[in-house]
Formats: C-alpha cells, sequence, structure tokens
C-alpha cells in the first residue's frame, strides 16, 4: 500500500462501492448492522484500501479480530500450510493437533496456577507469538495517555477506560457529564471514516478504539489527529445550533 496516512476522495462512498452496497442491500438480510459505507477491497498492517483507491486508518481491526493487522507474513503463512491440509473440522467433535497444540501454548501462557484448560469460541481470538505481543502494552498506555490528554482538551469526552490496546470513550453530552444525544456515538464514527480513521461506537455513547497489534506510536498520533479534528467539527457544529 502506497502509505500510512489516509487518502480520501471528496465524496465517500465512491462509485464503486456505492454499486456493490445497492447489490447487497438487495440481495443480503436487512438484519445486518453496516455501520458506514466502507466497502474493503484490501488490507495491509493497519491501513485499509476499499474497492475506489480510498485509503483508511484501521483502529476498529474486525471489532478486535483482525490483530495482527491485515496480510501479517506470518498469518499468510500458517493459513496457506493449513489449507494445504484441510480447512476445517469441528474441534468439539473431533481431534488434530494443530488445535490441541494451540490449546497448550495459551494454557501455559495464562497467568494462573495449576492444571489450566482452554476453551476457544469464534467470538473471540487466539494468542500470538511473544514478539507480537510485545508491542501492544507499551503502545496501549500511549494510547490511553493521548486520549486523557483529548479528555481535558475536549469536554465531549466524559470517561476513557481500558486495557492494552482495547480502549473504550464515553461520551457526555457537556461539562457536568450528562448524557450524550442519542446515536451521538455513531455521528463522531461517521464522520472520522469520512476523514479516513476506522472507529466503532459501542451502544450509542461509547466509541472503540480495537487497532491491530502492529499499531505503531506514529499511527496512534495520526488516529488522535483526525479523531480530534472531528470533536473540533462536532463542538463547533453544537456552538451554531
Amino acid at each position: 500500500m502506497e502509505s500510512r496516512s489516509p487518502k480520501i476522495v471528496p465524496t465517500l462512498p465512491g462509485k464503486r462501492a456505492k454499486e456493490i452496497i445497492a447489490k447487497d442491500r438487495r440481495y443480503t438480510s436487512s438484519s445486518y448492522i453496516e455501520e458506514y459505507p466502507l466497502v474493503i477491497e484490501r488490507g495491509e498492517g493497519a491501513m485499509v484500501e476499499d474497492v475506489d483507491g480510498n485509503q483508511f486508518l484501521d483502529f476498529m481491526g474486525g471489532i478486535a479480530v483482525n490483530l495482527a493487522g491485515y496480510a501479517h507474513p506470518r498469518f499468510l503463512e500458517a493459513i496457506r500450510l493449513q489449507t494445504d491440509k484441510f480447512l476445517h473440522t469441528c474441534g468439539s467433535d473431533f481431534y488434530y493437533a494443530s488445535f490441541s497444540n494451540l490449546a497448550e501454548k495459551l494454557a501455559q501462557m495464562t497467568p494462573i496456577s495449576g492444571e489450566n484448560n482452554v476453551f476457544l469460541t469464534n467470538s473471540g481470538t487466539e494468542a500470538v507469538e511473544d514478539g507480537l505481543m510485545a508491542n501492544p502494552a507499551q503502545t496501549g498506555s500511549y494510547l490511553i495517555g493521548k486520549l486523557h490528554e483529548l479528555k481535558e482538551q475536549h469536554p465531549i469526552i466524559g470517561d476513557v477506560r481500558g486495557i492494552g490496546l482495547m480502549v473504550g470513550v464515553e461520551l457526555s453530552a457537556d461539562d457536568a457529564g450528562g448524557p450524550p444525544p442519542s446515536r451521538l456515538a455513531h455521528e463522531i464514527t461517521a464522520e472520522a471514516f469520512s476523514r479516513g480513521l476506522l472507529l466503532l461506537p459501542c451502544g450509542e455513547s461509547a466509541i472503540r478504539f480495537f487497532p491491530p497489534l502492529i499499531v505503531t506510536e506514529p499511527d496512534v498520533d495520526l488516529a488522535l489527529e483526525i479523531f480530534a479534528g472531528v470533536l473540533r467539527a462536532y463542538s463547533r457544529k453544537k456552538e451554531a445550533r
């Protein structure tokens, strides 16, 4: 991908994205929740490119699933090797080595004494190599610290909380910490999308930051520069009402 910075055309979604969205609305269930009109073509590292060539900085990570970033070479190689053998069999019904090997590794990494057992579900993510896990603590502290700095500058931020690179920003309506307007979090994330930053709301009043584990401090600075611009735009809009 050309750079680690967003590159956005004036109007989103673009022509190809509109065509795909129209087809999606025609043929898929209306029960799916599409947060904003992102139509992904490919990704690399912490960057995503849509079908019209727009590039976004991804700080939602597929709801904390794409934690290794996009097109990580070790993950691609592991997937290729596995597909040469077989794609899937149910680990709750049968046995295979990669399943028990992963469970063993996770049990050994768990900071709980005794003989640990592992239960895997399809709503979580597997642990990864120590080299990939070394980054989240440091970068997560950096992200949380920078968000607290933004909190001092923007009364709309009521609270910042999280662990590592899983961080939530709670929004408030005013200096007194009152409840925000309905769907404010959705409005903020939609505006961030238009500026090239991918975030996700959580309920009506919180915004989730779930960047991949390979994200860097310069990535954090860029993401929060965009996020701060969104907050400033919202404040100006609120004052103009």
